[in-house]
């Protein structure tokens, strides 16, 4: 998919979600990204319902660190 030509992600008309758009293309478009793995978010999946606990939300992979990150810098009704 080429993200940078894609219609789906052009931001012009909705200013209100240009910031997390930004910082997504921003990361889809870096040579040094690695996505997480298929395996990876199984992994996670499957840790989530087996840990006994009421955690709504489980970060995977390099890509969420990133994501979740951004939203830190943001105000919560910008993210």
């Amino acid at each position: 998919m080429d993200v940078k030509n894609d219609n789906y992600f052009q931001t012009g008309n909705i200013e209100d979600y240009q910031p997390i758009i930004t910082a997504l293309m921003k990361q889809s478009l870096n040579p040094n990204n690695t996505v997480s793995s298929p395996n990876l978010i199984a992994e996670v999946i499957y840790s989530s319902v087996i840990d006994g606990t009421n955690q709504l939300r489980y970060r995977a992979g390099n890509d969420a660190n990133y994501l979740l990150n951004a939203r830190k810098k943001m105000k919560e009704q910008s993210f």
